[in-house]
């Protein structure tokens, strides 16, 4: 199990939950944007909850992993649709890129020192 944390508070939730909210984050801090998540965490009382938050971009969100939950498997949230809807969203995420110049355009729009039309 992973505290999930954020500016508002910290949330007890699966491994692949949090490890997925973070990719997602990082996916969408890397374009940057932000986006509501829907994450299941459990509370002091053992019971299930809900918190929304947002993640991306300048959204602070990490987590720990609890020492005490590495041999207790038994307790750990898991939430597979959740998980697979995260990863799916981070690679859909587009990286920005541009492409590379042609001879043509570096020769004739950037001021090179070089001669650029010359095979090595």
């Amino acid at each position: 199990m992973k505290l999930l944390i954020n500016r508002l508070g910290s949330y007890l939730t699966g491994d692949d939950l949090a490890d997925a909210v973070l990719n997602y984050g990082l996916a969408l801090a890397r374009q940057r944007r932000l986006d509501l998540v829907d994450v299941p965490y459990r509370r002091n009382d053992g019971s299930i909850a809900r918190v929304r938050m947002t993640v991306g971009w300048r959204s602070d969100t990490s987590s720990v992993e609890l020492a005490s939950s590495r041999e207790a498997h038994d307790d750990e949230l898991v939430e597979p649709d959740t998980t697979l809807a995260m990863y799916d969203k981070a690679s859909s995420i587009d990286e920005a890129r541009s492409t590379v110049f042609s001879v043509t355009e570096a020769t004739t729009q950037l001021d090179w020192d070089v001669d650029l039309t010359q095979q090595p």
